[in-house]
């Protein structure tokens, strides 16, 4: 049985209910998200804004990213690393611009490559109905990131996942505040930085 995950499943993510959501067991790592939900994150932050750097720079790059995630690749064409950023690219643009005017226009750009990339529904025992890739290769890796995307906006820890709101990072992290009220990637890092700007803005206003 298939399902195509385009506007079905991934209106799932602006819609599901914030309450709905539970904080997880905090990681060694505290921006990690749970589960296979980390691959989503460490995707998306291959790309690291702040210092300049791309893990998926380049084909033979990539190559070696994705292989090392279980996706074996004979050949990376530069076609398929550029959708691959554009996905990429893409679920960034609907985590950071959460509850913004901008998150309807990144919904359907997102929504619009689910519609290209069919996922298979496998009846399981004890309630178990994982959405699986129908492809090899990149179109089974991107498969794989949808199909994690669309399950954690059905059990809420879609929106835990959130992107640091300094312009110059956009690091994704996973909140496992019990409230949900982080923030920042870092406090010290880009939540200091913001801190002084508007310290220094307030001088400035009151000078």
């Amino acid at each position: 049985m298939h399902y195509r995950a385009g506007r079905g499943i991934l209106a799932l993510v602006s819609n599901v209910r914030a309450e709905r959501t539970s904080p997880q067991e905090a990681p060694a790592n505290p921006s990690a998200a749970p589960g296979d939900l980390e691959l989503v994150r460490a995707f998306v932050n291959t790309l690291d804004i702040e210092a300049g750097t791309d893990a998926l720079g380049t084909a033979d790059a990539a190559r070696d990213w994705l292989t090392g995630r279980g996706c074996r690749v004979s050949r990376l064409r530069e076609a398929d690393l550029d959708r691959l950023l554009r996905v990429r690219e893409a679920i960034r643009d609907a985590v950071s611009s959460r509850g913004e005017p901008e998150e309807a226009e990144a919904l359907r750009r997102l929504n619009r490559i689910a519609a290209a990339h069919p996922l298979t529904v496998r009846l399981g025992g004890q309630g178990h109905v994982p959405l699986t890739p129908t492809g090899p290769g990149i179109d089974g890796f991107i498969e794989r990131v949808l199909a994690l995307v669309a399950a954690s906006s059905i059990d809420g820890t879609w929106l835990r996942l959130k992107a640091c709101p300094n312009g110059g990072c956009r690091w994704l992290f996973f909140d496992h505040s019990r409230n949900g009220s982080r923030t920042w990637c870092s406090m010290g890092v880009c939540g200091s930085r913001a801190k002084m700007r508007a310290y220094r803005s307030r001088r400035r206003a009151n000078a």
